[in-house]
């Protein structure tokens, strides 16, 4: 079971003591609606009597938190005059985004490519020993899930998620008193997305891993990796996952010879999402030989170029034919 909370995103709750990531939120966090509480504003600097002998760094406030990311997990009136995918902005746009990551010491940084916004970054690190706080606050403002199989059961919170609306691929990294957030345009269609996978094939690694910098995970060094793509093929999945088996977040590639020659998209369970994958792999490969039984259903695809195998519900295998 997944529980979302406000605006209609996934909901979160604050962690409970210092020094821990992976404590479990008290009942008395959430309301009785389901809704998460109203967190007090967060202090302007950490708290005193950590222990340490130097001061800590000042955290970010709830104001400026506020500035950047707004309440529907979305870019913040911090980054006005900066349109996902619109034209790179005016110099003054880019001074005003730098000062102000310059003033709280974080990080803020618009990503132009072919001068256009390809994305938007935000990295903020909570000093002292109850940094997660803080930081845990910014999450649920980002969305952060949590998984529940059983209703009596423990929750299983995320540290990594993507969430997709308005048009806008949001991902999000948590690491105990870091926060790592990267927006960016969807993917508009399945085809465009194919279109995206199947250029992959017969690119050389450093070159993908150039293009895509931090969207590229090493699973085996020179033969495996993850890609994350602003597209979802499923919603939220536990992060507890294997990669590989994260339909939120991209697909893995095969590599050879320092060159991708297979990709393996993850496919949803329910009918409509395969149902539209299926009509973009004909629409660039031609019609497939079908094959279906009383347990799987799999669709084949060959060009001069390309093998394409797709089993509904699992993964459809773009390779390259020698």
């Amino acid at each position: 079971m997944i529980r979302r909370g406000l605006s209609g995103t996934l909901l979160l709750l604050a962690l409970a003591s210092c020094g821990r990531s992976d404590q479990k939120a008290k009942p008395s966090d959430i309301e009785k609606s389901g809704e998460a509480k109203t967190s007090a504003p967060l202090p302007s600097t950490s708290p005193a009597g950590s222990g340490s002998g130097a001061p800590e760094k000042p955290w970010l406030t709830q104001e400026v938190a506020e500035q950047i990311v707004n309440s529907d997990s979305l870019m913040g009136t911090a980054f006005a005059g900066v349109t996902l995918g619109g034209p790179a902005p005016p110099d003054d746009v880019r001074a005003r985004i730098a000062e102000l990551a310059r003033t709280n010491d974080i990080k803020l940084d618009l990503e132009i490519v072919d001068n256009k916004v390809a994305a938007v970054r935000f990295d903020v690190s909570y000093s002292g020993c109850c940094g997660y706080e803080p930081a845990d606050r910014l999450a649920r403002r980002l969305g952060r899930p949590f998984m529940q199989p059983q209703l009596d059961g423990p929750k299983e919170w995320s540290n990594d998620w993507a969430h997709v609306f308005d048009n806008v691929h949001l991902r999000v990294r948590v690491r105990v008193n870091r926060v790592a957030v990267r927006w960016e345009p969807v993917i508009p269609t399945y085809a465009a997305f194919v279109d995206r996978a199947d250029k992959l094939i017969g690119t050389e690694i450093t070159a993908m891993r150039d293009a895509l910098g931090d969207r590229v995970i090493e699973m085996d060094a020179g033969k495996k990796y993850f890609v994350e793509l602003p597209y979802q093929v499923s919603g939220y999945l536990s992060d507890l996952m294997k990669l590989e088996e994260r339909k939120d977040l991209g697909f893995v590639v095969v590599a050879a010879s320092g060159r991708i020659h297979e990709v393996v998209i993850p496919l949803d369970t329910s009918d409509e999402p395969n149902r539209n994958f299926m009509l973009a792999l004909t629409k660039r490969w031609g019609t497939p030989k079908e094959k279906e039984t009383d347990s799987s259903h799999s669709w084949t695809w060959q060009s001069k170029t390309r093998s394409i195998v797709a089993e509904s519900g699992e993964t459809a295998v773009i390779r390259a034919i020698p």
